[in-house]
């Protein structure tokens, strides 16, 4: 009988919870898009919205500010519709919840 060359099968990598990336928490294909991000975003269309229906913001100047936020974010506009659109069908009252805190912290500023 031949000896088999049996190596034990490697570890897995141990990784601690400090060492978790947004990237990670976040629902594959969003890129960076996170809960905060997405309530940042929502908070400043709603702010924008209101100052845009009372004729003190452009909605040209609007979209420029609105693609700055995405670029600071590191987020695309993609990423944050199909972020929306995953919560809306896989968890509503998530979703409902963020759009409230949005809402709240666009009153706030």
């Amino acid at each position: 009988m031949e000896k088999q060359n049996l190596q034990p099968a490697p570890e897995p990598e141990k990784t601690t919870e400090d060492e978790t990336t947004e990237e990670s928490t976040s629902p594959k294909g969003y890129g960076k898009m996170d809960d905060d991000k997405f309530v940042e975003i929502v908070a400043f269309d709603v702010k924008m919205a209101e100052l845009m229906s009372e004729s003190k913001v452009e909605p040209l100047e609007y979209a420029k500010q609105r693609e700055a936020l995405l670029k600071k974010l590191g987020v695309t506009n993609e990423n944050y519709e199909q972020y929306s659109e995953h919560l809306q069908t896989t968890d509503l009252e998530k979703y409902i919840g963020l759009i409230q805190k949005a809402d709240e912290k666009a009153k706030e500023e």
